[in-house]
């Protein structure tokens, strides 16, 4: 999914050319959040991606996943 989060830092992953990938389990309540992918520019650093599973049997709006992951991040970025 794509995000566009800025953060001060980014963290330690693994790099490949202008991305950082950080593999972070978080269980949200449609789905887990399994990797962050983040983005360095001329302008700034950002969460750029995230990589997560769908848990099974649940139906939801691809807004609504937006909304859960997008908030859930901005409490510790």
């Amino acid at each position: 999914m794509d995000v566009s989060l800025v953060v001060d830092k980014i963290p330690e992953g693994e790099k490949v050319e202008n991305l950082v990938y950080v593999e972070k389990e978080i269980e949200l309540r449609d789905l887990t959040i399994k990797k962050l992918v983040y983005c360095k520019t001329k302008i700034g650093s950002y969460l750029c991606n995230v990589i997560g599973e769908i848990k099974e049997n649940v139906k939801i709006e691809p807004n609504e996943i937006y909304l859960e992951v997008t908030n859930e991040l901005s409490k510790f970025i």
